[in-house]
């Protein structure tokens, strides 16, 4: 039968798998990204965007 896991045991797993899964998003996020800086309309939204020059008022400053 095998020894149990330890708490340190459980904590490392739980880490691994949480940066493991992290990663993955992160690859998703850039794919996300790369697909969107392709997209014409997208590139369009942005270049309106870019033509505000009006500054963001901060309230809490």
């Amino acid at each position: 039968m095998p020894e149990p896991l330890t708490s340190h045991d459980r904590s490392r797993f739980a880490s691994e798998a949480l940066a493991a899964r992290l990663a993955e998003r992160d690859i998703q996020l850039i794919r996300a990204c790369d697909v969107a800086n392709e997209d014409l309309d997208v590139a369009e939204i942005e270049r309106d965007l870019d033509g505000i020059a009006d500054p963001i008022v901060e309230p809490w400053k």
